[in-house]
Protein backbone atom coordinates (compact mmCIF):
# COMPACT_ATOMS: atom_id res chain seq x y z
CA UNK A 1 0.00 0.00 0.00
CA UNK A 2 1.13 3.47 -1.09
CA UNK A 3 1.85 5.89 1.96
CA UNK A 4 0.34 9.02 1.76
CA UNK A 5 3.86 11.00 1.00
CA UNK A 6 4.56 8.94 -2.24
CA UNK A 7 0.72 10.08 -3.23
CA UNK A 8 1.61 13.04 -2.75
CA UNK A 9 4.83 12.90 -4.71
CA UNK A 10 3.21 11.13 -7.32
CA UNK A 11 0.29 13.52 -7.57
CA UNK A 12 2.68 16.39 -7.92
CA UNK A 13 4.94 14.18 -10.82
CA UNK A 14 1.17 13.11 -12.61
CA UNK A 15 0.18 17.15 -12.76
CA UNK A 16 3.42 17.90 -13.82
CA UNK A 17 3.69 15.65 -16.61
CA UNK A 18 0.64 16.37 -17.62
CA UNK A 19 0.88 20.06 -17.36
CA UNK A 20 -0.62 20.59 -21.28
CA UNK A 21 -3.64 18.75 -20.87
CA UNK A 22 -4.59 20.04 -17.73
CA UNK A 23 -3.80 24.21 -18.17
CA UNK A 24 -7.30 24.13 -20.37
CA UNK A 25 -9.22 22.03 -17.69
CA UNK A 26 -11.40 23.13 -15.13
CA UNK A 27 -10.07 22.29 -11.58
CA UNK A 28 -12.95 20.23 -10.57
CA UNK A 29 -11.83 18.01 -13.63
CA UNK A 30 -8.16 18.44 -13.03
CA UNK A 31 -8.38 17.57 -9.49
CA UNK A 32 -10.66 14.40 -10.37
CA UNK A 33 -8.60 13.22 -13.51
CA UNK A 34 -5.29 13.89 -11.38
CA UNK A 35 -6.46 11.86 -8.79
CA UNK A 36 -7.76 8.99 -10.86
CA UNK A 37 -4.42 8.98 -12.73
CA UNK A 38 -2.48 9.01 -9.23
CA UNK A 39 -4.09 6.17 -7.55
CA UNK A 40 -4.24 4.06 -10.38
CA UNK A 41 -0.54 4.43 -11.21
CA UNK A 42 0.69 3.83 -7.51
CA UNK A 43 -1.49 0.56 -7.41
CA UNK A 44 0.09 -0.80 -10.39
CA UNK A 45 3.31 -0.23 -9.10
CA UNK A 46 2.13 -1.69 -5.59
CA UNK A 47 1.23 -5.10 -6.97
CA UNK A 48 5.34 -5.58 -8.32
CA UNK A 49 6.52 -4.10 -4.96
CA UNK A 50 4.74 -6.37 -2.34
CA UNK A 51 5.17 -9.61 -4.89
CA UNK A 52 8.32 -9.40 -4.26
CA UNK A 53 8.85 -8.14 -0.28
CA UNK A 54 6.25 -8.91 2.11
CA UNK A 55 7.01 -7.15 5.14
CA UNK A 56 5.28 -9.51 7.91
CA UNK A 57 7.96 -11.53 7.39
CA UNK A 58 10.57 -9.19 8.39
CA UNK A 59 11.73 -10.09 11.89
CA UNK A 60 13.88 -7.54 13.77
CA UNK A 61 15.11 -9.92 16.64
CA UNK A 62 16.02 -12.76 14.17
CA UNK A 63 19.01 -14.60 14.59
CA UNK A 64 20.41 -16.08 11.21
CA UNK A 65 23.46 -18.24 10.77
CA UNK A 66 26.67 -16.84 9.44
CA UNK A 67 26.64 -19.53 7.07
CA UNK A 68 27.44 -17.83 3.17
CA UNK A 69 25.42 -18.90 0.86
CA UNK A 70 24.61 -15.92 -1.39
CA UNK A 71 20.81 -15.93 -2.87
CA UNK A 72 19.70 -13.05 -5.30
CA UNK A 73 16.38 -11.82 -4.14
CA UNK A 74 13.24 -10.89 -6.27
CA UNK A 75 14.53 -7.05 -5.82
CA UNK A 76 17.59 -7.41 -6.91
CA UNK A 77 19.85 -7.80 -3.87
CA UNK A 78 22.39 -10.49 -3.14
CA UNK A 79 21.73 -11.70 0.41
CA UNK A 80 24.53 -13.73 2.52
CA UNK A 81 21.91 -16.79 2.86
CA UNK A 82 18.13 -17.77 2.48
CA UNK A 83 17.51 -16.37 6.67
CA UNK A 84 19.03 -13.16 5.71
CA UNK A 85 16.82 -12.54 2.00
CA UNK A 86 13.14 -13.83 4.32
CA UNK A 87 13.90 -12.93 7.80
CA UNK A 88 15.23 -9.33 7.34
CA UNK A 89 15.02 -8.76 3.63
CA UNK A 90 11.57 -9.85 3.74
CA UNK A 91 12.02 -11.03 0.17
CA UNK A 92 9.40 -13.44 -1.18
CA UNK A 93 11.43 -15.14 -3.78
CA UNK A 94 15.53 -15.33 -4.60
CA UNK A 95 17.42 -17.65 -6.62
CA UNK A 96 20.69 -19.54 -5.48
CA UNK A 97 23.76 -17.41 -5.77
CA UNK A 98 24.68 -13.76 -6.57
CA UNK A 99 22.32 -11.31 -8.21
CA UNK A 100 24.55 -10.95 -11.52
CA UNK A 101 25.11 -7.22 -12.73
CA UNK A 102 24.08 -5.84 -16.23
CA UNK A 103 27.44 -4.47 -17.82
Amino acid sequence: MCTIYERIFKSIHCILNNYNIFKNMKLLSKLFITSLICVLSCSSEETEETACIDETKIDGLVLCIEVYEPVCGCNGITYPNVCYASSVGGVTSFISGPCVKPD
